[in-house]
C-alpha cells in the first residue's frame, strides 16, 4: 500500500498528513502502545524502499533527464519521509 501512495496520491496537504501518519504509527504515540519499531528497523526499511524505488525507476522507459529528474524527486521525497519518521522517535517520551 505504501509504494502505491508513493508513486499514485496526489502530493497534496492529505499527503504531508499520510507521511506523517506513516512515520507515527509505527511508535507507541499513534495510540496502540503494542506497536513499536525500532528506528534503526524504519531507517533500514527506507533504504530497502530507495533501492527498490530506484531500480524500478530505472526500468521505466524514460530519456535520461527526466529519468535522473524522478530519481531526485523520489530521493528528496524518501528524506522528507525519514524526517515525519524521525521525529516521532525524537519527540516520544523516554519509558
Amino acid at each position: 500500500r505504501y509504494f502505491v501512495q508513493l508513486i499514485g496520491r496526489s502530493y497534496d496537504a492529505k499527503m504531508v498528513q499520510y507521511l506523517d501518519m506513516v512515520g507515527r504509527i509505527h511508535t507507541p504515540a499513534a495510540g496502540n502502545r503494542e506497536i513499536h519499531v525500532p528506528l534503526v528497523q524504519m531507517n533500514a526499511l527506507l533504504g530497502v524502499i530507495s533501492d527498490v524505488l530506484l531500480e524500478a525507476i530505472g526500468e521505466w522507459p524514460l530519456d535520461p533527464k527526466t529519468m535522473h529528474q524522478t530519481i531526485r524527486a523520489f530521493n528528496k521525497l524518501l528524506w522528507i519521509q525519514n524526517d515525519f519518521i524521525s521525529r516521532h522517535y525524537v519527540s516520544r517520551p523516554a519509558g
